[in-house]
């Protein structure tokens, strides 16, 4: 049996190539956005599942995004093999769109037996108005 342990978004995902040792930066659950519609920076999600046995597990993930008006877009599904106990799987996403105001939904999945199971929902909620470095800024003069 293979299990989440977590998930989480974030905009940098860096791995040190001596010891493996992963840091997951800047992570956020909101944004301010100008105006409408526009992209996303890039950004990551970013996850760690384990197996429950010592045999060869495949990892078969799938990400898909839910906007608040209901509109459902794939983002990645991905078959991966699990030969150590733990594996972690981060997806960069490059220019996201986004169209309109409300929550989007970021949905991990993953498949066993013979079917997908709903694992975790990763909510982002987007607003429209004035950064709050700008209001910040603003303040202090």
């Amino acid at each position: 049996m293979i299990e989440n342990v977590w998930c989480i978004l974030c905009k940098d995902v860096i791995t040190d190539s001596k010891t493996n040792l992963v840091s997951y930066l800047n992570c956020f659950e909101g944004i301010t956005v100008l105006k409408l519609p526009g992209n996303l920076l890039p950004f990551a999600i970013g996850t760690l599942w384990i197996k429950t046995s010592e045999e060869e597990k495949i990892l078969k993930v799938r990400i898909r995004s839910l906007a608040p008006s209901g509109e459902e877009k794939p983002l990645e599904a991905k078959d991966m093999v699990m030969k150590t106990k733990r594996h972690r799987f981060n997806l960069v996403i490059e220019g996201f769109p986004i169209k309109e105001e409300g929550t989007y939904k970021f949905i991990v999945e993953l498949f066993q037996g013979e079917k997908w199971e709903f694992i975790k929902e990763l909510k982002l909620d987007v607003n429209i108005g004035k950064s709050q470095i700008n209001q910040i800024k603003a303040e202090k003069f």
